[in-house]
């Protein structure tokens, strides 16, 4: 077998180091630099969408509390027009029951006093009246 032999093992074990040598200068000098600039360039972009979502988180935390403090006032005013309107239509409210429980008072006075008169005038006719026929029943009796 010529692999075997040991008179090649010189030559093969010579060209053996020039090639690994060739190769490793090669990925040295041609292939490593290219990985280790696209290995930079992805870190550095990285690096800087990092950067960047923290800006942007920083800021959108920023833009919450003012929409949030922006909220809450607002919340508050809201609140307050609220509780004044209730309190003013709740006054108005008590204000127009009392007027309508006193224009009703005044009326129902002025109503019990019409039927008062007319009771009275009612009592006087029904007498007079009374009085009237009882006379004429007896004029009846008396003419008989």
């Amino acid at each position: 077998m010529p692999q075997l032999d040991i008179s090649t093992y010189s030559s093969q074990l010579f060209w053996l180091f020039v090639s690994f040598l060739l190769f490793v200068s090669i990925c040295t000098f041609f292939i490593l630099p290219r990985f280790t600039k696209n290995l930079d360039g992805r870190k550095s972009i990285i690096a800087d969408d990092i950067k960047k979502s923290e800006m942007n988180r920083y800021k959108a935390s920023e833009i919450l509390s003012s929409v949030n403090e922006r909220f809450d006032s607002l919340k508050s005013e809201l609140d307050d027009k609220f509780r004044n309107e209730k309190n003013e239509l709740f006054k108005n409210f008590i204000d127009k029951k009392d007027k309508i429980k006193s224009e009703t008072k005044i009326k129902l006075r002025s109503a019990i006093a019409e039927v008062e008169s007319n009771a009275t005038n009612l009592r006087n006719e029904i007498s007079e009246q009374f009085v009237d026929d009882l006379v004429k029943q007896l004029e009846l009796k008396c003419k008989k």
